[in-house]
């Protein structure tokens, strides 16, 4: 049966003579209210390598009490398959935050400010404009992470750009592949 409830959590608080406070469920999840500022962290407590270990599941009132507990089952099927929740938290976190800033306007805004800053022949003034121009007719893959974009989706960007004007699809065939040069 799980200890904490819902009406605990909103209302649980750390005495000002203590730095912290800890509140426990059941099956390693805990509830951190901190003295000075009575924040709320959710934490999951586990053994790994033969050493008691925690990691944050996240801040109330963010995740709710049913988040934590489901992202403690979570948490402890990975364990139970034997991986460490903790390394599988964070390659999970990176492999989001790699999704999101390797998109192509991300590789864009690199490439061109590499050519724009070269010491030998940069980029000109209108070199710059025409690059710019062509870049908003790829508008509907800006967004797109690298690994997500195929060849059917670039490809029917191009075409869709060809087609309207076709010396623009070949410029813009060009400035992909300066971003994946």
């Amino acid at each position: 049966m799980a200890n904490l409830t819902t009406k605990f959590v909103q209302s649980a608080s750390c005495p000002s003579d203590m730095n912290r406070k800890t509140f426990y469920d059941e099956f390693g999840l805990m509830l951190r209210v901190m003295g000075a500022t009575q924040s709320k962290s959710w934490l999951f407590q586990y053994r790994w390598d033969k050493k008691t270990t925690q990691m944050s599941i996240g801040s109330y009132p963010q995740i709710t009490l049913a988040k934590a507990r489901e992202e403690r089952d979570r948490l402890r099927a990975i364990l139970k398959s034997g991986l460490n929740p903790k390394t599988t938290k964070a390659l999970e976190k990176a492999e989001i935050r790699d999704s999101q800033e390797n998109t192509i306007k991300n590789l864009y805004e690199l490439s061109t400010a590499e050519r724009i800053n070269k010491k030998v022949n940069p980029w000109s003034k209108a070199h710059i404009k025409r690059t710019q121009y062509i870049w908003k007719l790829l508008a509907p893959i800006h967004e797109i992470p690298i690994r997500d974009l195929t060849k059917a989706l670039l490809r029917s960007t191009l075409v869709d750009i060809a087609s309207k004007t076709p010396s623009s699809g070949q410029k813009a065939k060009d400035l992909m592949s300066v971003i994946y040069g």
